[in-house]
């Protein structure tokens, strides 16, 4: 009478352990699809050609078009001048369904020699902190 008792016991061992390691694996899967973030795609940016300083500083309007294919949402601009200008600009709204938006840069005039010898890099962030591939372009400071 013990015998199929405890033959009970050893087929459960291995079904429990199969079921053990399949949820287990299940888990993992899950775990590194929702920690996976691809970067959002810069995919145009507007800029005038050139602007003006007024009051010290050059204010430079830009338009960003932009995707994520993961649909994180895309909180922040990051704007480049050479090695002394870095800063991340916060966009208006945020959504996760937004593709676009109008940000106004503000460098300072001591930029303006920074900037006639290096493009303005530009690149978008999401929300979890990936970082698109920079895009440059040139304003002319006045």
């Amino acid at each position: 009478m013990d015998r199929p008792l405890l033959y009970v016991s050893v087929v459960k061992t291995p079904l429990l352990a199969a079921a053990a390691l399949v949820l287990g694996l299940s888990s993992l899967v899950g775990c590194s699809e929702q920690t996976s973030n691809d970067a959002p795609i810069l995919d145009s940016v507007n800029a005038p050609l050139s602007v003006e300083a007024k009051n010290g500083a050059y204010a430079i309007p830009v338009t960003i078009l932009f995707h994520d294919n993961d649909a994180e949402t895309v909180t922040h601009v990051r704007c480049r001048v050479g090695s002394s200008f870095d800063t991340l600009l916060e966009i208006p709204g945020p959504n996760p369904t937004r593709q676009s938006a109008d940000v106004t840069l503000v460098l300072p005039a001591s930029a303006r020699e920074e900037a006639a010898k290096h493009p303005i890099e530009l690149s978008v962030v999401d929300g979890r902190g990936a970082e698109s591939h920079a895009f440059s372009t040139i304003v002319v400071l006045n």
